[in-house]
């Protein structure tokens, strides 16, 4: 029976990891602008800086939530800016853009390549080691 069970759950989180796996190759995909398959620094700040709205090089909680009007949840868009803001100073600038970047270019080439995003995003789906992921 606890073979079973273990299979079971072996099953779920597999097919749960794989329906996220997917969800980040799209998001890779959208990050990649000049889709050479690769992100560079250059694109992925954008992703972040996108919600500058005064231009002043960083993102504040409330620029977030306004760029991020449409998500009605504002709990979990606060844990996400949270989880950006690496040093914990209320911005997320190129410090914490850097940071994070550096955390998923794991072969140190400046550059994210697809499997290493993914990796990446899967592995704070598994750890829960984002908010999103139930953290």
């Amino acid at each position: 029976m606890k073979l079973v069970v273990f299979l079971f759950v072996c099953t779920v989180v597999s097919s749960e990891i794989d329906v996220w796996s997917n969800i980040f190759r799209e998001n890779f995909s959208q990050m990649d602008k000049n889709s050479d398959g690769l992100v560079e620094m250059s694109e992925y700040s954008q992703m972040f800086l996108a919600a500058d709205v005064n231009g002043d090089g960083g993102v504040t909680l409330n620029e977030y939530l306004k760029t991020e009007a449409l998500v009605e949840n504002h709990a979990t868009l606060t844990e996400d800016f949270h989880f950006n803001d690496h040093n914990k100073d209320g911005v997320v600038n190129m410090v914490d853009i850097r940071l994070q970047f550096n955390q998923i270019d794991t072969n140190n080439d400046d550059k994210i390549e697809q499997n290493e995003f993914v990796v990446y995003a899967e592995n704070l789906v598994k750890t829960k080691g984002h908010p999103a992921f139930g953290k």
